[in-house]
């Protein structure tokens, strides 16, 4: 295995170490090699350590792919894993470096569903806005549907979450039983997208929209068909 510009040397020893240049180093979250021919983690004037966003985007994909402790907290990581060519730091950075990234977070769930492998065909960088709306809230939101809690003071039950259109928290509206209340959720999650799908279409950034649109198209599907959404 090498770099892509031919400048670092690397050699896989085992399954937890490498030889980069020469010298011995042990596999980024147990398994990615770090070949970056810069200091990744440099020191400024003030002796403050600071890392390259795109080292910092790498490393914590590979901690949500490898962590016991991270997949542990997050149940819905327990089988995501990298793919072998983004293993190689470099292979991640010449993709990064083609994508619009700035100011946003590396998203393995929007373009296909129930993705499971972090990969250069699956992957986008979205706006913070696009990853709350992604946001179920598996571990919070106890026995109901999507969106629904129960009212206890006016013993019903109620649908809510993040309204994208609003830019806040907010009800939905209230119903007798948790299966209609999740409705609701539909419903509104289904307007949400298609604002947002709206939006980045117009701006170009056509891969969210696109994303966006097969979140409208399966949440569409099970409220036409009578369905639980669980995911999307």
């Amino acid at each position: 295995m090498s770099n892509i510009n031919n400048k670092v040397e690397v050699q896989v020893l085992d399954d937890l170490h490498y030889l980069k240049n020469g010298k011995r180093c042990k596999k980024v979250w147990g398994h990615g090699i770090n070949d970056a021919d810069y200091e990744v983690q440099p020191r400024s004037g003030n002796g403050k350590q600071e890392m390259c966003p795109i080292y910092d985007r790498w490393v914590g994909m590979l901690r949500r792919c490898y962590s016991s402790k991270y997949k542990i907290k997050n149940e819905t990581y327990r089988n995501v894993v990298c793919c072998k060519e983004w293993l190689l730091f470099s292979n991640f950075k010449s993709w990064m470096e083609k994508q619009k990234w700035q100011d946003r977070q590396l998203d393995k769930d929007l373009l296909s569903y129930k993705n499971e492998v972090y990969s250069p065909d699956l992957c986008i960088f979205v706006p913070k806005e696009i990853n709350t709306f992604m946001i179920k809230s598996d571990k919070t939101r106890g026995e109901y549907p999507l969106g629904v809690s129960f009212y206890k003071k006016r013993g019903n039950f109620i649908a809510g979450g993040n309204d994208s259109i609003r830019k806040m928290s907010t009800t939905f509206g209230y119903a007798n039983t948790p299966k209609q209340a999740h409705k609701l959720w539909q419903e509104q999650k289904i307007k949400s997208a298609i604002f947002l799908r709206n939006k980045y279409c117009n701006t170009g950034d056509l891969l969210i929209a696109k994303g966006l649109q097969r979140v409208i198209d399966k949440i569409q599907h099970d409220l036409d068909n009578n369905l639980i959404t669980e995911d999307f």
